[in-house]
């Protein structure tokens, strides 16, 4: 996954804004974070057991902690910055919980290969944030040059790096807030992305009112290429504007 280029990066982990509205000072608050996080989590579902609750509640734990630790990977300059936070918080977890830190060590090298994306961005968020980081450039006439569709599927190609081999869903309101375009525009370029053999949709059953589910299928240097956008100076700090703020926190 493309990284903020080190000339971006933060210096100092803390103060650390996780997203709008919500600044940690110290590791303890960012422990503090996490825990409360997973037990809203935890409050949401219903469990046969009280051993199938705490089975859920250390995966949460460790899987939200290695989120965090992605999130100062990407946004801090100093790798051991981001590594002794990580120590600290995991050690807090285990005191606050009463884990055996071995043990919760096993859980999270069990969790390591869930994390998808960083601790406070949503998988929309951090494809547009990739997206501007490296711009795609489609191949096709009809295509090249355009803003839309050239945003549209470098967000379509970012989710589908997420999501492996697993279809994307393209929220078509959720695209039009980040590109800043009309839902009929955007509707129309996902036909176009289609038609030219970037995007494949991969659910026949959709309704009314669903996002339709995709896989993007486009081949660097035949449908596209990517440019680096040394100008965008875009970092996960940087705030998206009201509007997405009040996208992000409408689908979180």
């Amino acid at each position: 996954m493309t990284q903020i280029p080190p000339a971006q990066k933060r210096k100092k982990l803390f103060p650390f804004q996780i997203r709008p509205g919500v600044t940690v000072v110290d590791t303890i608050r960012v422990a503090e974070l996490v825990l409360n996080e997973s037990d809203a989590q935890v409050m949401n579902k219903n469990f046969p057991t009280p051993d199938a609750r705490e089975e859920y509640q250390v995966g949460c734990d460790a899987l939200l902690l290695w989120r965090m630790k992605k999130r100062f990977d990407e946004e801090v300059l100093d790798p051991q910055d981001s590594l002794d936070a990580f120590g600290e918080i995991r050690d807090l977890i285990c005191v606050k919980r009463g884990y055996d830190a071995d043990d919760f060590s096993s859980a999270l090298s069990a969790t390591l290969s869930r994390v998808r994306f960083p601790y406070g961005i949503s998988p929309m968020e951090l494809a547009w944030i990739r997206t501007l980081e490296r711009p795609m450039q489609l191949v096709h006439p009809e295509l090249r040059g355009t803003r839309v569709p050239q945003l549209v599927a470098g967000i379509a190609y970012e989710l589908q790096r997420q999501q492996d081999d697993e279809p994307i869903l393209l929220p078509i309101e959720g695209l039009r807030v980040f590109v800043g375009a009309r839902k009929l525009i955007i509707s129309g370029v996902v036909v176009r992305l289609q038609t030219h053999g970037l995007l494949e949709c991969t659910d026949s059953s959709y309704r009314i009112g669903k996002a339709r589910k995709y896989r993007f299928i486009g081949k660097e240097n035949t449908h596209f290429t990517f440019s680096e956008n040394l100008e965008s100076q875009t970092t996960l700090t940087l705030g998206l504007g009201k509007e997405k703020e009040h996208y992000l926190q409408a689908t979180s």
